[in-house]
């Protein structure tokens, strides 16, 4: 028996903008609970190469922060299929607990996004700038905060692909963490010596903690 039939998916993104996450088949297999169990993709941030090991790898750049959104509304998976050759069956059901996405920031601050509903991934920026910390915006849930090593904080619209907010560099250390509120505009970085309250509306600081870096 062949045990490459079982091996995950893997996804080389090192020099690629955009591509898809898994062929058609398996991915429509995956969300509609019909895959195998276990690890279902593992991504690399490199280019492969021509090895003949599926997962022989050239240029590799780690990830330095990963954020994963909350669910989200997962109706295109239908309509992705539909689009393609492939049809559904009656009794095909959508597996809830993918109907979300993950974005990834590199040590050369290059972040992607993965959209699992739509089996695609994206660049979404260059910073230039490495990344210590990322979480998605609770309010506009297509919005990721990205916190820099030179102590700024980012966000951008992933499905635009826009800057929304370049954030002064108020931490006079790089920023550790970044929280959001479940359902309110406010936003907190931490830092080692000092905690930051954000409008997320206006993109306003509310509020400067001195020495409140382990909150």
């Amino acid at each position: 028996m062949d045990a490459s039939a079982n091996a995950p998916r893997t996804a080389f993104v090192g020099d690629s903008k955009s591509g898809d996450l898994w062929k058609l088949s398996e991915w429509r297999k995956m969300v509609t609970g019909k895959g195998s169990k276990g690890t279902l993709l593992r991504i690399y941030n490199a280019s492969p190469s021509n090895s003949l090991s599926p997962d022989a790898f050239i240029r590799p750049v780690p990830f330095s922060c990963v954020a994963s959104s909350r669910e989200m509304p997962f109706g295109n998976i239908k309509t992705a299929i539909n689009s393609n050759t492939e049809t559904l069956n009656a009794n095909d059901t959508f597996e809830s607990s993918f109907a979300f996405v993950i974005c990834a920031v590199d040590q050369r601050g290059h972040l992607f996004c993965f959209d699992v509903c739509k089996n695609k991934f994206w660049l979404i920026a260059r910073s230039g700038v490495s990344a210590t910390c990322m979480a998605f915006n609770s309010v506009r849930r297509r919005e990721v905060i990205v916190g820099l090593s030179d102590n700024s904080i980012h966000c951008y619209n992933i499905d635009s692909n826009q800057l929304v907010a370049r954030l002064p560099a108020y931490h006079r250390s790089e920023p550790t963490a970044v929280s959001v509120h479940p359902n309110k505009p406010i936003a907190i970085s931490n830092s080692r010596s000092e905690s930051i309250i954000w409008d997320t509306e206006k993109w306003e600081r509310k509020r400067l903690l001195m020495g409140a870096g382990q909150l």
